[in-house]
């Protein structure tokens, strides 16, 4: 299966009765969307976007370029195939606009300060 889907699992309580809503994401806008929409998962996990080419998209750029983003094509450079969570990278930049993207468990302020 080579489309990626990302599945967002979301619980609300009515009546005592759990209901499941699950989204299946997989086209490069609604990957754009879901990361300007919720960039953080659920914990707080700060995400950003991969692209095919091994480039990394910020929040922000995923707003700014989302028309680009939405027209892309494979190996154009905003291609976007997924989002992952930035676990321990204090060294990780957006490759569109150069900025700072945050990690979950890493030292974020003493390395980005210096």
């Amino acid at each position: 299966m080579n489309k990626i889907h990302l599945i967002a699992e979301h619980y609300e309580r009515r009546k005592n009765n759990y209901h499941k809503l699950v989204q299946y994401r997989d086209t490069p806008a609604d990957l754009a969307k879901l990361l300007v929409r919720h960039p953080y998962t659920y914990g707080a996990y700060p995400l950003f976007g991969l692209t095919d080419d091994s480039g990394v998209l910020c929040r922000n750029c995923c707003r700014v370029e989302f028309r680009r983003i939405a027209e892309s094509i494979p190996k154009d450079g905003f291609y976007l195939k997924s989002l992952h969570v930035n676990w321990e990278n204090t060294s990780l930049y957006c490759d569109h606009c150069n900025d700072f993207l945050e990690s979950a468990y890493g030292d974020d302020e003493t390395e980005h300060n210096t």
